[in-house]
């Protein structure tokens, strides 16, 4: 079953694969290219094990085929693009999985028409289990700005909540704060298969607080760093189907 809704340390694995598909030729590496008879690509196959490395693998053909299929009517002639995978919590039998794409797809054009050029660039987070593939696409986040977010985004320090559960979540953030004995507050209500992107927090970069994300159901503690991000920041907590919760930290540039 595949659910499409739109930090321990980030990955011991990660996966980097480059896809060029040239219709009309005789060589096609990544999504397979259109016929008359079957317009759109196969989702690649779950693998029958699932590893970090298999999972990188599955995860980034998966994006990849699902942008190239988003282009299929629009008669896409050749299709590059650059797809990298980080495993970002790896659990006894699921795994929680960015994959980071960049490059484009050239479309041909009508009679009278040139070709045109579509710029791709996705994010996206996937849990992945023996029986479901949850995808949530970064681009649909909901973004909450802090008193004092400056729109020219000189203080976009943040962090995001992604939400893999079928249940609506109720989460409270604490984040520590130099100099005060109180914390900072935040509240929000994620819908299932939804994320929230916190932005313009008022702390420099590179400083380092406690972080506590709770759930009615689940509790935990790390450390934030405060980076510049945009919708899709190093530090995330994740609320798990199985309600629990985990917050990961890592790179967030390709």
């Amino acid at each position: 079953m595949a659910v499409d809704g739109t930090l321990i340390m980030v990955s011991r694995v990660s996966v980097v694969v480059v896809l060029l598909t040239v219709l009309g030729s005789g060589c096609v590496t990544g999504p397979v290219s259109s016929t008359d008879t079957e317009p759109a690509a196969p989702l690649p196959e779950k693998p029958d094990t699932l590893t970090e490395r298999t999972v990188s693998n599955y995860t980034t053909t998966y994006e990849a085929t699902t942008i190239y299929n988003r282009y299929v009517d629009d008669n896409p002639t050749n299709n590059q693009l650059s797809c990298r995978s980080d495993v970002r919590v790896a659990l006894e039998s699921a795994f929680v999985v960015r994959v980071q794409c960049t490059g484009g797809v050239q479309l041909a054009g009508g009679i009278m028409e040139s070709d045109s050029h579509v710029d791709v660039a996705a994010s996206v987070q996937y849990y992945v289990s023996d029986d479901t593939t949850i995808r949530i696409d970064t681009a649909d986040f909901r973004a909450v700005r802090h008193q004092g977010y400056q729109p020219d985004g000189s203080d976009r320090t943040g962090f995001t909540l992604v939400n893999l559960a079928n249940d609506s979540a109720a989460v409270h953030v604490e984040l520590e704060r130099n100099g005060s004995a109180s914390p900072l507050h935040f509240e929000y209500d994620v819908d299932p298969y939804e994320g929230v992107a916190q932005l313009g927090l008022p702390f420099e970069y590179g400083t380092t607080r406690e972080m506590r994300i709770q759930t009615d159901d689940s509790t935990a503690t790390a450390e934030f760093t405060s980076e510049r991000i945009e919708f899709d920041a190093p530090t995330v907590g994740y609320i798990l189907p199985d309600g629990n919760v985990r917050i990961t930290a890592g790179p967030s540039e390709l």
